[in-house]
């Protein structure tokens, strides 16, 4: 029940405050101030913290550190808070992976340029891609509001892989 549940994890997600929460924890960061995290994104040495975008230095596949941009910032942010919940409720907490990565980048009048990968290929250019990026800024960054169920589906790790999602394991877990 409810009154059962330790309020011990917690996600920490400052932004670019990231060298001041640094020091708060024995941990050691890496040269730009971030917090070495494991695969689930708890803070190493710190087990019931996690930490996410810029603070958190973490993999986003098998060779490559998530940068410090939104791109995995966002992701990061699902999976440190559905670990979070599912570390409450005594479940098994999921690994950060997130290999696809992309960019798009505003370049002014002349339009924008979206890429894909880590070799950064050119998919939209110009006008097609200052669009996009328009759309990523005004809407796709934002999560929504007033709606449980969107708030819910916004934050789902695997839409559509048939896992149990976490609503299904919080309802099972309070017997709903």
């Amino acid at each position: 029940m409810a009154s059962e549940l330790a309020p011990r994890p917690w996600s920490l997600a400052p932004g670019c405050a990231r060298a001041h929460w640094r020091n708060c924890w024995t941990p050691s960061g890496d040269q730009i101030g971030r917090l070495a995290v494991d695969q689930a994104l708890r803070v190493r040495g710190v087990p019931d913290v996690y930490a996410t975008g810029d603070i958190a230095r973490a993999y986003a596949d098998d060779d490559r550190l998530a940068l410090m941009s939104c791109q995995h910032a966002l992701t990061m942010g699902r999976f440190a808070g559905y670990n979070t919940a599912r570390d409450l409720l005594g479940l098994p907490l999921r690994a950060y992976r997130q290999p696809r990565y992309v960019t798009c980048l505003d370049l002014g009048s002349w339009g924008a340029v979206f890429t894909t990968g880590w070799d950064r290929q050119v998919e939209m250019t110009r006008g097609e891609a200052k669009q996009l990026k328009r759309q990523i800024n005004c809407q796709r960054i934002y999560p929504p509001t007033g709606d449980r169920a969107a708030i819910l589906a916004a934050a789902a790790l695997d839409a559509g892989s048939g896992d149990k999602s976490l609503q299904d394991e919080i309802r099972t877990y309070f017997g709903e």
